[in-house]
């Protein structure tokens, strides 16, 4: 018995294996015989209806259609597919690359000689998008005017898909680039039609995110979820949903763009970022911009909206408008372990006519160093760019010490004791150089200890008052320890702010000086840098910086 089940179901897999042989051979059979009848008049239609569409020429290595590649759907397959970049002299730059460009259709479609495409596949494309100074670009080649239809061979997409996807994009104009790699992108929609909802999701590399010269975004990763409402006729781009995730940073976007042949196009386009990490902001800042802050570590909550609204054009750009704040933020620097807690601010950009009259303000900032260091509030205000414009108030108590372990400088070997600083400034910038408009405050020194790498001087148990009015600084009824020799007085400093700005101005130096010894072999000594130590200098000499005119009483 069990012999004869044994047999019968030897005979039914014969018979399955038989059949599913078959059908293979059938399958490959229909498909030779398909391939041979349809794949002429299917080049021939897509060939016209791409030159149809296009303002420019198309190079392609090779055409054939696949039924295999893109199974169930029947593939015409176009191998090296290159697009010249129109705008290059010598019309060999790239503007488009893809290996593999698949148009699907389906294969019952295909035998009844309608020829619509629904699905597009492209693999390892290499894209470089571009305007010029002229305001022109190289990515405008699809006609305008396609009313046209072939009732055989059609376009009506519903999916666009890429496999290892390179893109480029460079403006002239606004001194941008941008460069993107991602795995997959699928884009879907009824391209089709007049109105249609674009969808797509995927994740981005963003390689190089360059404004007037300086980069920043690179290497970073990113995923988007985009809702986008498309209207061809009154070239509109609504955003329904906008989700952005650049690192640890979440953005949502919502407004609509609105492109104008004849004027310029408009844009009313919101930006939302809540509750961000302020350590990833720090994580998406060029390295040049936040180098010295790698040093710390942060936390705190950033929020953060912006509004973009107006005219877009060659050389205009619209009203933005962004208002952001930071609560229960911290720095802690990695080896001494010293913290600035309680972080917080206040914060407003809004820009007017691109870079004149453009505003940067910080408000309301204050925070509180760690290990009784002391607190510090403040206001600081940047404005009209193009001729920056700086505005600044600090007030503080700090122990300096607890300051010189949390700032962790190498030219700070000691620094102790206690400052109070009540300073406000303003100036601004014109053909690189600092002018400063006003200044006025108060330094207070107590118990001040100080030593640099610089040379071997030692500075000991400085009190005094400084008052900063202008450019000069003057101290008064001063007294300390330098070079073990005691002293009393005061001294004014001219000019000193231009010179911690630019080190080519002058300081003039008119100091009173009492003490009962002053030991000035110890001070000439200890002021020399190593370089002049170990030279044949004399002893009693001291090469002071050209700058400095002193005169001791």
């Amino acid at each position: 018995m069990e012999k004869q089940e044994q047999l019968i179901w030897w005979k039914w897999t014969k018979r399955i294996i038989a059949s599913l042989g078959l059908l293979v051979v059938l399958f490959i059979g229909v498909s030779f015989l398909v391939i041979n009848l349809y794949e002429d008049e299917i080049k021939r239609f897509a060939v016209q209806k791409i030159n149809d569409n296009l303002t420019t020429e198309v190079d392609v290595k090779a055409i054939d259609l696949t039924l295999i590649d893109q199974f169930p759907m029947a593939s015409l397959r176009f191998k090296d597919v290159f697009i010249a970049d129109k705008l290059s002299a010598s019309k060999k730059d790239t503007m488009i690359s893809i290996e593999y460009l698949y148009l699907n259709l389906n294969f019952m479609d295909l035998i009844g000689g309608n020829y619509d495409i629904k699905d597009v596949k492209a693999t390892n494309t290499i894209s470089y998008l571009k305007i010029n100074n002229d305001g022109e670009d190289n990515y405008s080649i699809w006609k305008k005017d396609t009313s046209s239809k072939s009732k055989q061979f059609s376009f009506d997409l519903e999916k666009v898909k890429f496999k290892h996807l390179f893109l480029s994009y460079k403006n002239d104009i606004q001194n941008q680039q941008i460069s993107i790699t991602t795995d997959q992108l699928r884009l879907t929609g009824q391209f089709s039609d007049v109105s249609y909802q674009l969808k797509t999701k995927g994740d981005l590399f963003i390689n190089e995110f360059t404004n007037d010269s300086v980069n920043y975004l690179m290497g970073k990763k990113a995923s988007l979820d985009l809702d986008l409402l498309i209207n061809t006729k009154d070239q509109s781009y609504t955003i329904n949903k906008g989700e952005l995730d650049l690192e640890d940073l979440n953005f949502s976007m919502e407004g609509k763009y609105t492109a104008n042949q004849e004027e310029n196009a408009l844009i009313d386009l919101n930006i939302k970022g809540n509750n961000i990490k302020l350590i990833s902001v720090f994580s998406v800042f060029p390295e040049g911009l936040l180098t010295s802050l790698k040093k710390y570590d942060s936390k705190g909550l950033l929020n953060f909206k912006a509004a973009l609204i107006g005219e877009v054009g060659k050389s205009i750009i619209p009203k933005i408008e962004a208002e952001f704040s930071l609560e229960q933020g911290s720095l802690t620097e990695k080896t001494n372990n010293i913290s600035l807690n309680n972080l917080s601010f206040e914060g407003r950009f809004s820009n007017q006519n691109k870079a004149i009259n453009s505003l940067l303000l910080l408000k309301n900032i204050k925070g509180q160093l760690s290990n009784g260091g002391g607190d510090f509030s403040g206001s600081l205000t940047l404005k009209d760019f193009a001729n920056l414009q700086v505005e600044s108030k600090v007030n503080s108590t700090l122990n300096l010490e607890v300051l010189n372990d949390f700032i962790a400088s190498p030219l700070i070997k000691t620094l102790n004791g206690t400052a109070i600083i009540d300073y406000t400034f303003n100036g601004q910038y014109l053909n690189n150089l600092f002018k400063l408009n006003s200044s006025i405050g108060t330094v207070n020194f107590s118990a001040v200890n100080v030593a640099t790498t610089e040379n071997n001087l030692t500075y000991e148990n400085i009190s005094g008052v400084g008052l900063l009015n202008q450019n000069d600084i003057s101290f008064k009824n001063f007294e300390g320890t330098i070079a073990n020799s005691t002293f009393t007085g005061s001294s004014n400093i001219r000019n000193l702010i231009p010179y911690l700005l630019d080190q080519q101005n002058k300081v003039w130096i008119d100091a009173n000086i009492n003490a009962k010894q002053f030991d000035l072999t110890t001070l000439i000594q200890q002021i020399k840098t190593d370089e002049e130590a170990t030279k044949t200098v004399s002893a009693d000499t001291v090469r002071l910086p050209e700058q400095f005119q002193v005169n001791i009483a």
